[in-house]
Formats: C-alpha cells, sequence, structure tokens
C-alpha cells in the first residue's frame, strides 16, 4: 500500500504531516510520498504507482498531472479546485478527506492518512473530524480565546492602547508562530495592549466555515 500527498501554496503542514506519516507508517505497514509540490516532478513515477493520492496544489508540473491520470490509485483528492478535474473515487468520501485536511491539525491529518487508507482497502480505524475554531484569539501567554470579552477581563494589558494583530489560521494550527511572537512581544515592549487574531480567511461551502 502506497499513499502520495502533494502539497503547495507554502506546504505549512508538511513537517507535522511527514511526522504523522513516518510513525503511521511504521505502526500500520504501508510506504508514503509527502512533498512540495515544487519537487513532484522527480517523483512522478512514484506518485503514478500510488493506491492514493491527494493534492494540495496551485500548479503542477505535465509529468506529475499526467502520471495522475495513467496512476493505479483507486482515489485521487483534490483540496484545490483546479485540480478537481484528477479527482476519483466516490464524492462523499473526497468531501471527507477534504473536510480532514482543511480543518486541520495533528489529529485530523493523522486521521486523514488513515481514511485514505481506509478507502483503499486496509482494515484500519479512523476517527472523525475534530472541530478547530476557524476564528479566535491567540496569545503566546495566555492562550486561546474564542470571546474578545473573556480575553480582555484576563489581559493585563487591556487599559493601554489596543492594536490588532491580524495572521492566517494555517500559523496557529502548524506552529509557526515566532514571527507573530516577536510583533505581540515588541508591541507590549511600546506601552500597547494586543489583540492578536488568527483567521480562517474566506468561506468554505463544504464545510460551512463561518465569514467572520
Amino acid at each position: 500500500m502506497h499513499i502520495s500527498l502533494i502539497m503547495g501554496y507554502g506546504a505549512s503542514m508538511l513537517p507535522m504531516l511527514t511526522r504523522i506519516l513516518e510513525k503511521e507508517s511504521k505502526h500500520l505497514g504501508f510506504s508514503y510520498l509527502a512533498i512540495n509540490d515544487s519537487f513532484s516532478a522527480t517523483h512522478a513515477d512514484e506518485i503514478k504507482n500510488s493506491d492514493a493520492i491527494f493534492l494540495y496544489t496551485y500548479q503542477l508540473p505535465e509529468e506529475v498531472e499526467k502520471a495522475i491520470e495513467e496512476s493505479k490509485a483507486k482515489i485521487v483528492v483534490s483540496a484545490s479546485e483546479n485540480y478537481l478535474h484528477l479527482s476519483r473515487g466516490q464524492q462523499e468520501v473526497l468531501n471527507k478527506a477534504v473536510a480532514y485536511f482543511k480543518t486541520g491539525g495533528e489529529n485530523n491529518l493523522r486521521n486523514l492518512v488513515r481514511f485514505m487508507l481506509r478507502a483503499v482497502g486496509m482494515d484500519v480505524e479512523v476517527g472523525e473530524v475534530e472541530e478547530i475554531p476557524w476564528h479566535a484569539i491567540y496569545h503566546p501567554r495566555m492562550g486561546l480565546f474564542e470571546s474578545l470579552g473573556k480575553y480582555l477581563r484576563k489581559y493585563p494589558f487591556s487599559s493601554f492602547p489596543l492594536v490588532g494583530v491580524l495572521i492566517h489560521r494555517t500559523y496557529w494550527l502548524y506552529g509557526n508562530m515566532r514571527h507573530f511572537e516577536a510583533v505581540v512581544e515588541a508591541l507590549e515592549r511600546e506601552g500597547l495592549g494586543v489583540i492578536p487574531v488568527f483567521t480562517h480567511g474566506w468561506r468554505d461551502e463544504l464545510l460551512n466555515t463561518p465569514s467572520k
């Protein structure tokens, strides 16, 4: 059993996904390919011989797209609209795989891997999609708040002039927070209070994500 996952758009989830695949492959006995789309051309043959393929990419090399079209994969899942034409499998299976991926986080990525394996015949336990906030306040020292009122009641700088800082949800979700934390700390050193917010950024009809 072999699965391939090709990640683009910065591939911020790739380090976590790779760790999950390494552990799960040892436990469940499958092989895998998890790569940035920039390097996919050198793995076209491996992709072609995959049992399941997952795509999240803006642009694929022609030889990779051809390899996917000619592959033996029972399911091909695209989380990107521009490659939906490569999709293969029952729509409810494809939608569920995309839901795991787009909701994101460690548990959902692990269940995505297991879900893909089960979809191509492996007997493996799979959990449901775990709900994770789409928008929230996150302070590096104080944690997560889904209510501005609760945050300000606990925030020691709430009486200071307040500045909003906005980042994309994926930075928080996959732990790429050093630049964000540095901005929060720098503003607080200047005597400002900070309302640090992450957001999904757009509405997703499949997942019914909130628009604000």
